[in-house]
């Protein structure tokens, strides 16, 4: 290679020379085991994981039980399979406002609404302060306005 100059710093191999480079592992196992697994970076993941998720549970949980003790609102969301949303919205006196896949908004007419939710069979019950972004996110379609006929 007539010409080439090395950069300051490296050193000039002679004429002929070449450098052999080698990856080595510490052992066998260091090389076959998967990414992350026993690193600090994979038990870095996996502690920032179980902290959000610890995160979300702690803020669902905060919300249901405002809305048990509080009742900030008039609106909830119960959460659950649809059946079982309107059976419970149905049984404690309320109306259903909108529904969509997996949620039902319901709105009480009387104090104690969420309670009466929860004993009439409701998973999950969250404040729901107007439509929202529901509307948009999910397809939600509006379903009935006004009171509710009698279940039999």
């Amino acid at each position: 290679m007539a010409g080439w100059l090395p950069q300051a710093g490296f050193p000039r191999l002679a004429d002929g020379a070449s450098v052999e480079l080698k990856a080595t592992a510490a052992s066998d196992e260091e090389a076959s085991a998967p990414i992350g697994a026993g690193s600090a970076v994979g038990e870095a993941l996996v502690s920032f994981a179980v902290s959000v998720l610890a995160i979300l549970a702690a803020m669902i949980s905060a919300a249901m039980l405002v809305t048990l003790v509080f009742e900030p609102s008039q609106s909830v969301m119960v959460l659950g399979p649809q059946n079982r949303n309107l059976a419970a919205i149905v049984e404690a006196d309320g109306l259903i406002v909108e529904q969509g896949d997996g949620f039902t908004v319901g709105r009480g007419t009387s104090p104690g609404f969420a309670r009466r939710l929860y004993s009439n069979g409701a998973l999950m019950v969250l404040p729901s302060f107007g439509g929202g972004c529901l509307s948009s996110a999910f397809g939600v379609s509006r379903v009935r306005q006004g009171p509710l006929p009698p279940v039999r």
